[in-house]
């Protein structure tokens, strides 16, 4: 939830709460001219507590605030109710705080269900019980108290508008992260194959080169060293890799020990400068262990620069398959046949 949603959620149910005090003060003013004594003093003691939930809510405990403004407007429209019956509109105050409870501001959905569940129950008795045993009409009460239910439900409307925004770009986010795992390898955090070649499948219209490397003798490394000093050695890797490629370029985990690195409309020359060094970087990195210190070196196999994604992967990986054959340590970065490759060391 960013700062000015949670911002809104507050300043919204902080309203809530001040409408609710303001109907106890029209109440006890209500109360007090027609000598209700017993009903003014019950609605002064609302202002008390509502008081406390003001304070509860600035303090940010705000599960208790509404715990507590739930338990006692329960308890003040119950005997409202119960002393003047149901014409007078105390019951459309209970339907406002039932639908207070969709907002969800505990911090647990057993405590909503739960509160919900007594408020339902209560407006039930009260119905069976009391229905019947006050039958006049108090038309100004039942006005005071539908205003009170307009003003209150465009609260409750915005409140929860910005709760389901909030909601929305939660699932979003939780949406983005399950496709970035989806698209990313775990290990190294760079593009997995499957991105990487949704991603050249929807490039048009450019020029790439295409460089395919692999760790040399990785599999000896894991059988002797383990697959932690494999793992290890494979961060090295793609750090090195990822350090020393330009803005635009991707890199990607190939598979296994192999990475996958394309330039879109770079000179080759420079590219090649850039694979080299990447080469050399890879010769430094040294990983202790209790069997001795471990090396590593790579080889590169560097395609032509072409829009043809299909044969320039091809092509890379041919010459990766000669470098492997030949001496290893290399970058290999054309196909001449009789000839060993042209090697940049």
């Amino acid at each position: 939830m960013n700062q000015n949603n949670r911002d809104n959620i507050i300043k919204n149910l902080q309203k809530i709460i001040d409408v609710f005090c303001i109907m106890s003060v029209v109440h006890t003013l209500v109360f007090f001219i027609r000598a209700q004594y017993d009903l003014m003093i019950l609605s002064v003691f609302n202002i008390f507590v509502y008081m406390i939930c003001l304070y509860l809510f600035r303090k940010e405990s705000i599960n208790n605030a509404f715990l507590l403004l739930h338990i006692q407007i329960m308890i003040y429209i119950s005997i409202c109710i119960i002393k003047l019956g149901w014409n007078c509109g105390f019951d459309l105050i209970f339907i406002a705080l039932l639908s207070i409870v969709y907002i969800n501001v505990f911090k647990s959905i057993f405590i909503s269900y739960l509160v919900a569940s007594l408020e339902s129950v209560t407006y039930v008795l009260l119905y069976i019980f009391t229905f019947e045993e006050r039958s006049f009409h108090d038309t100004h009460l039942f006005l005071i108290n539908f205003a009170f239910l307009i003003f209150l439900m465009p609260l409750l409307s915005k409140t929860l508008r910005i709760i389901d925004i909030v909601h929305f770009y939660k699932l979003q986010n939780e949406e983005n992260k399950f496709k970035n795992m989806s698209q990313t390898d775990y290990l190294t955090g760079l593009l997995n194959k499957r991105a990487l070649t949704s991603i050249i499948n929807e490039t048009r219209y450019f020029d790439m080169i295409v460089a395919i490397c692999d760790i040399d003798n990785f599999k000896k490394i894991n059988d002797k060293y383990g697959h932690n000093v494999g793992d290890e050695i494979l961060k090295h890797i793609s750090e090195i890799l990822t350090q020393n490629s330009a803005k635009n370029d991707i890199v990607s985990r190939w598979g296994g020990e192999e990475f996958f690195i394309v330039s879109f409309d770079t000179k080759k020359e420079i590219f090649l400068d850039k694979i080299e060094k990447m080469r050399r970087q890879a010769e430094k990195i040294r990983v202790n262990t209790p069997n001795g210190v471990v090396k590593c070196t790579l080889t590169f196999g560097v395609s032509d620069r072409s829009d043809d994604k299909e044969t320039l992967i091809k092509q890379a990986d041919a010459r990766l398959y000669k470098g492997k054959r030949s001496t290893k340590n290399c970058v290999v970065s054309s196909d001449d046949g009789s000839t060993p490759p042209r090697l940049f060391r």
